[in-house]
């Protein structure tokens, strides 16, 4: 091997073998680079720090683990084992997966006075016990995080975090509770509620929506959709037409829940009801770019319940709007003719289109 021959019969200095090591790495020849690293530490009295660090990396690529993480702690120590200096020894070793050497340092660095290394520990830690399935250290640490913290707000949203990322829903509830008894906005309300659906506190959950969307201040309408999605975002299909429901009666002039009452119809295969709700949508709707939006959306309800007919339709009523992309209509009910292979009706479709609606 080319790489191997130069390495044991070229005659190379400290500073050649130390070039040539970091070559090696950035190639990815790990046995290679192992070998030429412990070639400069063996020939150095003092090697460098980052020789020491580049050595030990080395080592863990090739499985050379405890050897490995000697030259870690090594260069840790030459570095004066000061706490964030941890961080990038922490970064190699949970990258190989090496969780338990990788703690002790990041147990330091939570014992720093320095805000940002008490953070990136946490956020590491939370990983480490993420991964392990140690959710009693995770609750140890959050509560040793909390009371380091001059923050606890910005505490607070770093153990949502993670929380959210390990799946913990009763955790993310329970401090979304506490920040809402600090401040209440509605789109904590809002997080609230969809958390306590996430960990099956359905009734609870049903109790923080419905506040959330009634303590809107004149927006109940909007609020009670916002709701709607996350019911049906959870497969709450009934909860999820009874907050459309309500949005309609807070807010009956504004077309946008009957489009959504339309789709939920479609989904129960409730065409006929679904027509009539995107019909009162059309005429709640104050402006042509309003309406071309309930089109579109009524096209695209319509094909993916296969009614081709309707979707058809509404084409052709949506195309005499003053504005509207009706190149993009025309294409789109072309495109689902040809979808459903019949070459001929879509080309006709494009033609009669073309020669009585508009010119393409």
């Amino acid at each position: 091997h080319f790489y191997e021959r130069y390495l044991t019969e070229v005659s190379l200095d400290t500073r050649e073998l130390s070039e040539y090591a970091s070559d090696l790495s950035q190639k990815q020849q790990w046995e290679l680079a192992a070998k030429a690293y412990a070639m400069v530490i063996e020939s150095s009295n003092r090697p460098e720090r980052h020789i020491i660090l580049n050595y030990g990396v080395t080592l863990l690529h090739i499985g050379e683990m405890e050897r490995g993480e000697e030259m870690l702690q090594r260069y840790y120590v030459e570095l004066g084992s000061q706490p964030h200096h941890g961080d990038t020894i922490v970064g190699h070793l949970i990258a190989h997966q090496r969780y338990l050497a990788a703690e002790p340092y990041l147990k330091e660095m939570l014992g720093s006075r320095q805000r940002s290394h008490v953070q990136t520990a946490f956020q590491r830690l939370s990983e480490i016990y993420r991964r392990t399935d140690r959710r009693a250290e995770f609750l140890a640490l959050m509560e040793e995080f909390l009371a380091k913290s001059s923050d606890p707000r910005t505490a607070r949203d770093e153990i949502l975090r993670e929380a959210r990322n390990s799946g913990m829903w009763e955790l993310e509830a329970a401090q979304l509770e506490i920040i809402n008894e600090g401040s209440g906005s509605g789109q904590q309300l809002a997080e609230l509620g969809l958390a306590l659906l996430k960990s099956g506190q359905i009734e609870r959950a049903r109790a923080t929506l419905r506040e959330h969307a009634t303590m809107a201040n004149g927006n109940e309408g909007a609020q009670w959709l916002q709701v709607a999605a996350l019911y049906q975002g959870r497969g709450m299909f009934e909860d999820a037409r009874a907050a459309i429901d309500s949005s309609i009666a807070s807010d009956p002039d504004n077309y946008r829940p009957y489009v959504s009452r339309a789709n939920h119809h479609l989904s129960k295969g409730l065409h006929d009801q679904a027509e009539k709700d995107f019909e009162t949508a059309i005429v709640k709707a104050q402006e042509d770019a309003e309406r071309a939006s309930v089109y579109m959306q009524m096209i695209e309800g319509y094909r993916a319940v296969g009614r081709h007919d309707l979707a058809t339709s509404a084409t052709r009523d949506a195309l005499k709007l003053q504005r509207i992309d009706r190149p993009q209509l025309v294409f789109m009910q072309a495109n689902a003719e040809l979808g459903d292979g019949d070459h001929v009706k879509a080309r006709r479709l494009l033609k009669t289109l073309r020669l009585s609606l508009i010119h393409i």
